[in-house]
């Protein structure tokens, strides 16, 4: 993938105009804990600033999703990353320039990647395994566009079940249109250097692979399940394949001439069935067969 037209290397003269705001929307199994411990690492605590999720079950009543952490200086803030945060946070910085980034990933890559995650978690842990297909109906569909609309764009599920894929996919890209930068996860070394770059910190950094052991992959699930899956997150794959490769180019990429097909009704019935799934899950897992997938 060839990086477009990256930001200019910034001066080593006094800073001048407002503070610029790094948004790093963190999709999981996106490169996000890579860039995370590279800022750790080089930016002074103050300034990186990781919202955390509100308590059960006030985040799933009321908006926002997340809480900032108390008596936080932002006025030294630099950067925000993480998985809860949603786009409501850019109120805590007026007259600031706001950059925003995320990295996506492939339907099926991303749910097998987050099934290793979660099963080399429980490994650690010494607590059950669950199978894949079981673990598959406990997420929702589309998680990654999932993710971006309900977690960062902060729409509701109720909002989200009415619009159909293209809806959808017109949400996202009026959203995206004015991100500093969304490409594919595979793209972090060349965005990490150059948000490096920007912020002024060593551009040399360390890949972080956090999940050392791979219970299933791609060619060890069944055909069958892999169809499904690809069929099932179609609103994904189409999403992934329009904006792998946008990288530092603002706007929209042109249109992509497949549609998927109306899945709303579909989408309705894996949320409301997620939550039997998910005790189902975690029993198997607290009280299953020891080491079993």
């Amino acid at each position: 993938m060839s990086v477009n037209t990256l930001p200019a290397k910034p001066s080593t003269d006094a800073p001048s105009g407002p503070r610029t705001i790094w948004l790093l929307v963190h999709v999981p199994k996106c490169a996000g804990t890579t860039v995370e411990e590279h800022l750790r690492k080089h930016l002074p605590p103050d300034q990186v600033l990781k919202p955390s999720r509100r308590k059960a079950p006030a985040r799933y009543l009321s908006r926002p999703y997340w809480t900032m952490p108390e008596s936080r200086d932002l006025t030294k803030a630099r950067v925000v990353i993480g998985h809860p945060f949603g786009r409501s946070i850019i109120r805590h910085f007026p007259d600031c320039e706001i950059r925003e980034c995320v990295m996506i990933r492939d339907p099926l890559g991303f749910l097998l990647s987050h099934y290793n995650y979660r099963m080399s978690r429980y490994a650690r842990q010494g607590v059950n395994q669950i199978g894949f297909e079981l673990w598959y109906r406990t997420r929702p569909l589309n998680p990654v566009t999932h993710f971006i609309l309900n977690r960062y764009l902060e729409m509701p599920h109720t909002k989200l079940w009415q619009l159909k894929p293209r809806d959808r996919i017109r949400v996202l890209d009026d959203a995206l249109e004015k991100f500093a930068f969304v490409s594919s996860y595979r793209s972090c070394d060349g965005f990490l250097r150059t948000l490096s770059e920007e912020l002024g910190i060593e551009t040399e950094f360390k890949a972080r692979n956090v999940t050392p052991t791979k219970v299933v992959t791609e060619e060890t699930i069944a055909a069958s399940l892999k169809q499904q899956i690809l069929e099932e997150n179609a609103v994904d794959a189409l999403f992934f394949e329009k904006y792998r490769d946008r990288g530092w180019v603002r706007g929209a990429p042109a249109a992509v001439p497949c549609v998927p097909q109306d899945d709303r009704l579909r989408a309705i019935r894996r949320d409301l069935s997620r939550p039997l799934n998910v005790v189902r899950a975690r029993l198997l897992r607290d009280f299953g067969a020891k080491g079993s997938v």
